[in-house]
């Protein structure tokens, strides 16, 4: 096992480091976002082929030993995300922009978890669920369902540069879609704590896991000035607190947001090592996420469960896409000067990209949380994940442009 574990640890720093070159050589033009959905197919299919369910390569033995590297990679992307949110970079958003955000994501939250739940009722006999286990099913379908990832619109707007209101606004709805999917998590978690854990308890758990992991990684930044030794220690962290989560059946991306917050909100000098550190330390992380979620991926389900299941999961993706659209119907009225009814559609096409976060959350569930019932918020986020980057390569490049038209900045 040791041995299979070695490999496959292996194979993700040697795939990162790739990567990383490739980006590096090819920054002015030459990765483009077909390369990346095609890079995130052959991961998960890579991940498949070597699974238990086909070529056995990571036997059930191993794949039990993947657990705390999958936990890690929880509590890694967790911390990268809550970096995000830094107070200084905040308070040039304007208020109502944050306020049209979450308006956004409780709608397309609401539109998922609703329509989820009467998804849910009409074959809860068929994937044997319980009324309860039908209300989580929903609220865990709203949470993952509602994420979206401000990662592939940065990378194109990079690429094509275009300063536009709706541009920045597009990027915040992503970031608080994201907050609000997790936020949610950790509600779920609270309230059905797989060890029975008082609710109190819970909470207060996750907010000092937060900041004991912000609070060893801003003693770190102090005291290590070499990268690479900062990176590995870093990692080192990142790994306690998303092994002491776990020990507490907390889901670890939650703690993990949480200190990533906390950690993006040091003194200047230390953050901008702290973002150099993530930089190194990222590399193929979100490949090799993508191939466990692949060995991860279920087997062995009854033929008349997998039938519930393949329905929910087609009608979770609709969800998704009609809970986006009407959230970019409420932030983008028809009032808005260059907003037609084109524009409003591809903006909505662009938040379908949930990045790897849709993954950790709806991971974390299963793995946490949901037991051993079938998984079935896992393989609908897989789809939206699948079929969301598909959406958003199309829609976000043309959206870009369309908007570098209307305000004559597009270079």
């Amino acid at each position: 096992m040791g041995f299979r574990l070695a490999l496959l640890v292996l194979f993700f720093l040697a795939i990162g480091l790739a990567l990383r070159g490739l980006l590096r050589t090819k920054e002015k033009g030459g990765i483009s976002g077909l390369h990346i959905m095609l890079g995130h197919l052959l991961a998960l299919l890579f991940g498949v082929i070597i699974s238990p369910q086909v070529f056995s390569v990571i036997d059930p033995t191993t794949k039990k030993g993947l657990v705390p590297i999958l936990e890690l990679s929880f509590g890694w992307v967790g911390f990268l995300f809550g970096f995000q949110f830094n107070i200084t970079t905040l308070r040039r958003i304007p208020g109502s922009y944050i306020g049209r955000a979450l308006a956004e994501a409780l709608v397309a939250f609401a539109i998922a978890g609703f329509l989820g739940f009467c998804l849910l009722k009409a074959f809860r006999e068929r994937l044997e669920f319980n009324e309860a286990e039908v209300f989580r099913t929903a609220l865990a379908l709203g949470a993952v369902l509602s994420i979206s990832a401000p990662t592939l619109i940065a990378f194109f707007n990079k690429k094509i540069r275009v300063r536009s209101p709706l541009v920045n606004l597009l990027v915040v709805i992503a970031s608080i879609d994201g907050l609000v999917g997790v936020f949610a998590l950790g509600i779920i978690n609270v309230i059905w704590h797989p060890a029975g854990l008082e609710m109190h308890l819970s909470v207060l758990l996750m907010i000092l896991l937060g900041f004991e992991q912000a609070f060893l990684i801003w003693l770190l930044l102090r005291a290590e000035r070499k990268a690479i030794p900062t990176a590995i220690l870093g990692i080192g962290v990142l790994t306690l607190g998303a092994g002491m989560s776990a020990y507490f059946g907390l889901s670890p991306v939650v703690p993990g947001v949480l200190a990533g917050m906390i950690a993006a909100n040091l003194a200047p000098g230390l953050r901008q090592r702290l973002a150099r550190m993530l930089m190194t330390a990222e590399s193929g992380l979100y490949i090799g996420l993508i191939v466990l979620t692949g060995v991860f991926l279920p087997s062995g389900l009854k033929s008349h469960v997998w039938v519930g299941v393949v329905t929910i999961c087609i009608a979770g993706v609709f969800n998704r896409f009609l809970g986006k659209t009407l959230g970019a119907t409420l932030v983008l009225p028809s009032g808005n000067t260059g907003v037609c009814a084109k524009t409003r559609f591809l903006f909505s096409c662009s938040l379908q990209s949930a990045g790897a976060l849709i993954l950790v959350v709806a991971l974390c569930y299963n793995q946490t949380i949901v037991g051993s019932k079938p998984p079935l918020v896992v393989i609908t986020a897989l789809c939206a994940f699948v079929i969301g980057e598909i959406i958003s390569i199309y829609a976000t490049p043309r959206l870009l442009r369309e908007l570098g038209k209307n305000a004559g900045t597009s270079r």
